[in-house]
């Protein structure tokens, strides 16, 4: 063994030896008590031939290689989970490796695995509990924090594990919760899937071009298209939680509101880059655009060009748009299992009025992916063209609606403007701009009442059959836009945005005086839902306005 290697085994040895060492430290633990030997492990990472050795590589860091018990059938460069026992400075013939994994099982690391950035995790203390003496044990440093709370995001030395400096420090009595940073992503990444540019470049004229981006048949299937002539969503914001935006494209203009922010290179302009999933964003925000034309848009940066984020940037960006006004948050990405930090933002959300919104996830499987399964978000999946479940999309119990997911058209970032694509990231800025439509109409509703009542809009009568909700498959239905917001307009029959006594004169004057039909749609005249017009309409809104006060609450299809 060279003089460098075994000075670089022994310097990674006495760093955790040091690690253990200061255990003391922490109150609860006594120097009398002896720290385990062999530590639970569990970890994401690739096998790597190493000294003439097969090693594992935990989180693919390849200073931190490890001698297993057992390989099973795998091989150089499989990537892999492991879970056993972790010894450092065990006795291995291996001259690579710091420490050994014994009694360890080893499985296929699909992308149902959650990994983590090596060398940091995300704790959370009770407040005016200090955060530097507390770091200072694991030679730590806060790299970053969310405003106003006590959680940090900490960094320490990559010769240490994550779970190790997890296990070593989650019982101290100033901690609420240590959890890794796990790493997001966006549903494409694994889906076999990718954007295809319409090469034509066609034009853009607001409302007439391209004939693809606003005639598309999606548009026929959310009825989005017969709201917007009641509502556009003015006035409300929406946030975009992505992988930016491509601010050179004309759909978006006049279209933004700040302050925005790109939480991957930390300044105000979240612009696309090239990646893997360029244009994700772009495309995302382009369908919200299309379904709530009047509604602004707020981008913000949380993902980076080749579709990969992380819990803390996420968490960061909830916030955000809490703190700078936001109405809906849309979220086109997932990861497989509860995320503390997420889960308290979202709450947060919530508490402040945000209706969330997100996607169920590609993986083709019978479980919606977070922040989908929170209950207090919106879980939207994908519908083919023939109203089935899309071959990639996700479902299961907690799905809220499907929308429109294949062959999507909307706008792209870079050298064609417009484009094709599929995925459960598309489906769900379909419900984020319909929830706009609704958002201008009536403004009152708290977040669980607006996902009831997207819920209740929803389409039950699809292509092949009728959906029985809550349906594991289809949720209660296909997202209604013309449903949601006619909910809310019965009744104003002028399309004035209030209920009041010229609704009356001008439903009589149609009735029985040849008047003109109520503008734009006809239906609004049926304000006791029962599928005509008649007197018991204007007696509906008369009962309403001077008599009894009813609440005046919307009817849904049966």
């Amino acid at each position: 063994m060279s003089d460098y290697r075994m000075l670089k085994k022994n310097l990674l040895v006495v760093l955790i030896i040091l690690l253990l060492v200061v255990v003391g430290r922490i109150p609860g633990y006594g120097a009398e008590d002896s720290f385990p030997e062999k530590i639970p492990f569990e970890a994401y990472g690739v096998l790597v031939n190493s000294g003439g050795c097969l090693l594992f590589a935990p989180g693919g860091e390849m200073g931190l290689l490890l001698n297993l018990d057992e390989y099973g059938d795998f091989e150089a460069g499989d990537t892999v989970c492991v879970a056993g026992l972790l010894v450092m400075g065990c006795a291995t013939p291996c001259p690579d490796a710091i420490g050994c994994v014994e009694e360890n099982s080893i499985t296929d690391a699909d992308f149902y695995y959650s990994p983590m950035v090596p060398a940091q995790v995300i704790i959370s203390l009770l407040p005016d509990s200090p955060i530097d003496s507390l770091i200072n044990l694991i030679d730590g440093f806060a790299l970053d924090s969310l405003l106003g709370l006590s959680t940090y995001l900490v960094a320490f030395p990559d010769t240490f594990l994550v779970g190790f400096i997890i296990d070593f420090l989650e019982h101290h009595p100033d901690i609420l919760f240590i959890q890794p940073n796990y790493l997001l992503e966006l549903p494409e990444i694994h889906q076999i899937s990718q954007s295809f540019p319409d090469q034509g470049q066609p034009t853009f004229l607001d409302g007439t071009e391209p004939i693809s981006f606003y005639t598309q048949p999606g548009v026929n299937v959310i009825n989005s298209d017969t709201a917007n002539m009641i509502v556009t969503g003015e006035g409300v914001v929406v946030a975009i939680i992505d992988n930016g935006l491509d601010f050179d494209h004309p759909l978006f203009e006049n279209s933004l509101v700040g302050p925005l922010y790109d939480f991957i290179d930390f300044d105000t302009f979240p612009a696309e880059t090239e990646g893997d999933l360029y244009g994700h964003g772009t495309f995302v925000a382009g369908l919200v655009r299309l379904i709530s034309p009047g509604a602004e848009i707020m981008p913000l940066r949380a993902f980076d060009s080749d579709g990969y984020g992380n819990a803390f940037t996420v968490s960061r960006a909830i916030y955000w748009a809490i703190d700078q006004g936001a109405d809906i948050i849309n979220m086109s990405f997932g990861f497989e299992s509860d995320n503390p930090i997420i889960a308290g933002a979202v709450e947060d959300a919530v508490e402040a009025g945000l209706i969330l919104v997100a996607a169920a996830g590609n993986n083709s499987r019978a479980e919606i992916k977070y922040p989908a399964a929170y209950p207090e978000v919106l879980a939207v999946t994908s519908l083919d063209t023939l109203d089935y479940l899309a071959d990639f999309a996700n479902c299961g119990p907690g799905l809220d609606v499907c929308a429109p997911g294949v062959n999507v058209y909307s706008s792209l970032a870079g050298e064609y403007f417009w484009g094709f694509w599929s995925g459960t990231s598309f489906s769900a800025p379909m419900a984020s701009g319909t929830i706009a439509l609704v958002l201008e109409k009536v403004d009152s509703l708290i977040p669980a009442e607006m996902l009831q009542h997207i819920r209740l809009a929803a389409e039950q009568e699809l292509q092949w059959g009728q959906v029985v909700p809550p349906d594991n498959q289809y949720g209660y239905g296909a997202l209604d836009a013309f449903s949601a917001v006619l909910a809310w307009s019965r009744g104003d029959v002028n399309n004035s945005g209030d209920l009041d006594i010229a609704d009356i004169t001008h439903i009589i004057a149609y009735l029985y005086l040849g008047g003109p039909p109520p503008t734009p749609v006809e239906v609004l005249a049926d304000c006791n839902c029962d599928g005509s017009f008649d007197i018991a309409d204007i007696t509906a809104i008369i009962r309403f306005l001077y008599l009894f006060g009813d609440d005046f609450r919307p009817c849904y299809p049966q």
